[in-house]
């Protein structure tokens, strides 16, 4: 079933928008992936929706996703959001009557299965604390045995991203999508005596594939100790991939300390030029932006997310109007088009720079 042409635009704007608004995204294991389905994605989850649009552009699928019905109120975001693939999911809170809504959305997920669609949620069904995982619940797995009861002969698929930000709120941080190997539910559920038993070891086998690829701050107890300890502690790697097994390390020493490498003052040297450059023609736009998320967003896990959307929805107006007041003070075709092409340029330039 091939997206709408709405879902196509916005999934490659996301992508472009995603290297302009992290310093690094890294994908490892991108191979991984099965290219046909059906498939069901799972990860960790800490950052809302920035979460799902960084496991979609990660890779060449189109996933429908599961989401809270709240959302789902007004008729013109329901129209919208079913455009972008997004199906409700309903919960205690909106009323006991509604959950048995679930079970139509459910079967209609299995239908789109069957058509080798993939289905994207997050097993601990909402966002929380950083680098730290929380107890799956069972909801994909009753998604996987559904399918498999309906469709027997159809090996199904579950395929585990791990998902680790150096930082959660700030512009320029790095970011590494970490792709498991798939699951087969077949295989999973073949000794399991009864249902109760194969949704165990569903959920077990989850959860173990997605904490070999996330970082897991435990006990729930003394995070915040060591939060800062790996904090005051990580090494920077240019690779991702060595940053997470770095910070990995990091983690399991506490409380004891490591030697942090000192940062390479010439190389900020150098950057000072055009980091002068984008913090004058971006600034007010940051600015705003900050404020804005400052006095709206009480959710610390929505910061980053909502800071992407508003970052790449309004750059475009931004852009246009300190164009259109450069033309106004300097009347020069040409020069106003440089200017221009020198915004984004200058903050992909500087984005790259920085981590290089």
């Amino acid at each position: 079933m091939n997206p709408s042409f709405t879902y196509r635009f916005l999934k490659a704007y996301c992508c472009l928008g995603l290297k302009f608004y992290y310093q690094q995204w890294q994908v490892n294991g991108k191979e991984k992936i099965p290219t046909q389905g059906p498939l069901i994605f799972i990860a960790n989850h800490q950052n809302a929706f920035i979460d799902a649009i960084l496991m979609t552009c990660s890779g060449s699928h189109n996933p429908y996703y599961l989401t809270r019905a709240g959302v789902f109120n007004k008729p013109w975001a329901a129209k919208l959001l079913s455009i972008l693939h997004l199906k409700p999911i309903y919960r205690f809170r909106d009323g006991f009557g509604t959950l048995k809504n679930n079970d139509i959305i459910l079967q209609e997920c299995v239908d789109l299965m069957s058509q080798d669609e993939v289905i994207l949620l997050f097993p601990e069904a909402n966002h929380n604390e950083p680098w730290s995982m929380r107890d799956f619940q069972k909801g994909f797995a009753r998604l996987a045995l559904m399918f498999n009861s309906q469709h027997p002969d159809i090996p199904l698929r579950i395929v585990p991203f791990g998902i680790h930000y150096t930082e959660h709120h700030g512009f320029n941080a790095r970011v590494l999508i970490n792709v498991g190997d798939a699951l087969s539910v077949n295989t999973i559920i073949a000794e399991a005596k009864n249902e109760r038993e194969k949704l165990d070891l569903l959920v077990d086998e989850a959860y173990n594939a997605i904490k070999a690829l996330a970082l897991d701050l435990k006990p729930e107890n003394e995070y915040h100790e060591r939060q800062q300890h790996l904090i005051n502690n990580r090494a920077y790697h240019p690779d991702m991939i060595k940053q997470f097994e770095a910070d990995g390390k990091v983690a399991a020493q506490y409380p004891k300390k490591s030697e942090v490498k000192k940062s390479n003052s010439i190389r900020s040297i150098l950057l000072l030029p055009i980091q002068l450059y984008v913090y004058i023609t971006h600034g007010f736009q940051y600015w705003w932006i900050k404020r804005l998320i400052k006095s709206k967003i009480k959710d610390p896990q929505f910061i980053s997310s909502v800071k992407f959307a508003l970052g790449v929805f309004t750059t475009p107006v931004y852009y246009g109007l300190i164009t259109l007041l450069f033309y106004l003070l300097t009347k020069d075709n040409q020069l106003t088009f440089l200017f221009l092409a020198s915004l984004p340029l200058s903050l992909l330039t500087f984005t790259k720079l920085k981590r290089s």
